[in-house]
């Protein structure tokens, strides 16, 4: 969702000066919007504000997590075998009473590491996460019920599927869009954030 000045005002009023608008909601969790119409150094400088504001925390890495040290390492470490394989596609994802609901729409050949861990595609509705993904492009995905602070993954949140960023403290936890137009997610208690699936390189 891209957020402009007129989307602003409708939630809040603010002096000239604010750059960014932090909502609570009744959940606990909070929304940032932050000003499109700033400039790409502005952004940033309203978003890292935003976060200090309501968790008093440094969730926010300087660079993207891709190009983090931590996310290098693991890459060295792994160096996987790979292989091309037929996956299933998902189509739709829905959670209810506990459960996850997916659905998928054929197959798409990829490729994926050797191994018995259970993989699928899906593909990117928006973008948010630009400029390393974009609109379209088929993410691989793995199942898996824990997650490390700088994963990709798929949650349930906010009633809808979400592909973002993670930034964890404790059970603090921050979705985050690498599109600053879009919408970074907090929650206070990480139980409210149900994870899907991790993504994995292609």
């Amino acid at each position: 969702m891209n957020i402009n000045q007129d989307y602003f005002v409708h939630y809040v009023e603010f002096p000239k000066t604010v750059r960014g608008v932090t909502i609570p909601l009744a959940d606990g969790s909070f929304d940032i919007y932050i000003n499109s119409v700033l400039s790409p150094e502005e952004q940033k400088a309203a978003f890292d504000h935003e976060l200090r504001h309501i968790s008093r925390g440094h969730f926010y890495n300087e660079k993207p997590v891709r190009e983090n040290e931590a996310e290098a390492n693991r890459t060295e470490e792994k160096k996987e075998l790979r292989i091309m394989a037929k996956v299933p596609l998902l189509s739709k994802l829905s959670f209810d009473h506990g459960s996850f609901y997916p659905a998928f729409a054929g197959e798409v050949e990829l490729s994926i590491p050797s191994g018995n861990a259970s993989y699928m595609a899906f593909e990117l509705p928006d973008n948010s996460m630009e400029p390393h993904f974009k609109k379209g492009e088929l993410i691989l995905l793995r199942q898996a019920s824990f997650l490390r602070d700088g994963d990709r993954a798929l949650f349930w949140a906010k009633d809808r599927p979400l592909f973002r960023t993670v930034q964890k403290k404790g059970n603090q936890m921050l979705l985050l869009p690498e599109n600053r137009h879009y919408t970074a997610h907090y929650f206070s208690d990480s139980k409210a954030v149900r994870l899907f699936a991790v993504a994995e390189s292609l």
